[in-house]
């Protein structure tokens, strides 16, 4: 069998995510690994739909290239590709909006707004409006915190004309701050419908990004029950799109909000955090190889 482990331009061949989970596949499940890049121009839609599966893992620049992306996967999607993850679960994750299907659905979340692009938002009248003292303002379709930043009610022109910015080109979430990230953000790793492992992410001092490449450092941690509860309601929702094979959900403890909620679903591109857990990447190389044959099955 061989599975596509999807990268983009400008990306090691493997992650280190990548090599904990391709060697996994290689030597558990005697799968041939393969790193193109989503934009590979070598490779036509009948190449893309002739792996046994083809698994999302570092396509990082998606998010700045989105249309031309979108464009991509609705090509390759049509040819008859087999994704480890859904289409229609990836698709709807791929813009900041499936935040508020998860508010729709009783799952807690920051309250937010969606500004279209073209769009205006006076931000005065926002913090009046909603009470809100500090807001995390990015775009709608981001990742790394991209284009991220923290505006205050007591300032907001600060925040005027960079916002006008964002606006003319993309689509902006505006989002009550949570003071609580600073203390720290979990990311709990679901293979199918199973916790695998979870990671606490805490921000260097006076940030409140918990990326690594800015300064977060990770620890591995098991999950209070109420987060792990929380976590399972918004895979449900994203499970309506057809059940996915490896997510990571983002989740902050917010006392201001009386309980855990959500940040963040990753269906596309997730860190998992192999590294910090030992025995998961063989749990997902064994959920992927289980796809495989089992799409290689209907095939047949």
């Amino acid at each position: 069998m061989r599975i596509a482990l999807v990268t983009a331009t400008g990306v090691d061949t493997e992650t280190l995510d990548d090599r904990f989970l391709a060697e996994a596949l290689r030597v558990e499940h005697g799968v041939d690994i393969l790193n193109p890049r989503w934009d590979e121009p070598c490779l036509s839609e009948a190449d893309w739909a002739s792996f046994d599966a083809v698994c999302l893992r570092s396509c990082w620049d998606y998010h700045l290239r989105y249309d031309e992306f979108i464009d991509w996967f609705t090509r390759v999607d049509r040819a008859g590709v087999r994704w480890i993850n859904p289409a229609a679960g990836m698709r709807w994750n791929s813009h900041k909006r499936y935040l508020l299907d998860l508010q729709q659905a009783g799952v807690p979340i920051a309250p937010l707004r969606l500004i279209p692009r073209g769009g205006t938002c006076d931000l005065d009248a926002l913090f009046a409006e909603t009470g809100w003292t500090e807001a995390i303002i990015k775009p709608a379709v981001s990742a790394s915190a991209y284009r991220t930043w923290r505006s205050s009610a007591v300032s907001p022109e600060v925040s005027r004309d960079r916002l006008i910015e964002l606006l003319a080109d993309s689509d902006a979430i505006i989002q009550r701050f949570v003071p609580e990230i600073v203390d720290g953000e979990w990311s709990l790793v679901f293979v199918e419908t199973e916790l695998s492992h979870a990671v606490r992410k805490r921000p260097r001092a006076g940030d409140f990004r918990t990326q690594s490449e800015l300064g977060a450092t990770m620890t591995a941690e098991q999950p209070p029950a109420a987060l792990l509860a929380t976590a399972r309601d918004a895979l449900r929702v994203a499970s309506r799109y057809g059940a996915p094979c490896l997510t990571r959900l983002d989740l902050v403890e917010s006392s201001t909000n009386g309980g855990p909620i959500v940040m963040e679903v990753e269906l596309i591109e997730p860190m998992l955090f192999f590294a910090y857990a030992p025995g998961s990447a063989a749990r997902a190389a064994s959920a992927l190889a289980a796809r495989m044959r089992a799409a290689s099955a209907a095939v047949g």
